[in-house]
């Protein structure tokens, strides 16, 4: 759990600084970003609810940093953007729990 709550502080890091230009859609990073850290929370997730606690508190920081970006003369906060952290962390979340009902290890 240290390791991914260090990841989200680099995610933070990198969501206010300067963008760099990419060669691929934002939209299409943003998804994928919280798409991972959503699932990596299967690491240490072993229950359900587990999983849903973080599910929920990956939704308040893509809302959360989003938000923050328009407070940094470099950002712009972008709804469109927003709705790609939240689809990423929806479907991080969908298949980490397909993944957690099918495991042997779960716990409830």
């Amino acid at each position: 759990m240290v390791g991914w709550t260090a990841a989200w502080v680099m995610v933070g890091v990198a969501m206010l600084i300067p963008a760099p230009d990419t060669p691929v859609s934002d939209r299409l990073i943003h998804f994928a970003v919280f798409f991972v850290m959503t699932g990596a929370a299967l690491a240490f997730c072993l229950t359900h609810r587990a999983l849903l606690g973080v599910t929920a508190l990956a939704l308040a920081l893509a809302a959360g940093l989003e938000y923050a970006q328009s407070l940094v003369p470099w950002r712009h906060f972008d709804l469109l953007d927003m709705g790609a952290n939240f689809a990423g962390v929806l479907s991080g979340y969908v298949v980490a729990a397909a993944l957690l009902l099918a495991s042997p290890r779960r716990a409830g």
